[in-house]
C-alpha cells in the first residue's frame, strides 16, 4: 500500500511541477478522501488532507502504526 501511495505522489509531484494542476487542488488529489486503514473508511478531514498531501489514513489509524499495532 505504501509503495502504491509512493508512486501515485511521484506522478502527481511530476504533474505539479508540470502545472497541470492548480495550487487549490492540489492537496485534493494527492490525499486520500477516506482511510485506507484496514476496516476503517472514515472521512480524512480537509484540515489534515491539506496540511499533509498524499496522506491516505486518519489520525487514529497513523498512530496505531506508528505505536506498531497495524490498522483496526
Amino acid at each position: 500500500m505504501l509503495l502504491r501511495h509512493s508512486l501515485a505522489a511521484q506522478r502527481l509531484k511530476g504533474a505539479l511541477q508540470a502545472g497541470a494542476l492548480a495550487d487549490q487542488a492540489r492537496w485534493r488529489v494527492l490525499s486520500a478522501e477516506y482511510c485506507e486503514g484496514a476496516h476503517c473508511g472514515e472521512p480524512i478531514p480537509d484540515d489534515r488532507r491539506r496540511l499533509l498531501p498524499g496522506v491516505s489514513l486518519c489520525v487514529e489509524c497513523q498512530a496505531r502504526i506508528e505505536k506498531g499495532y497495524g490498522t483496526k
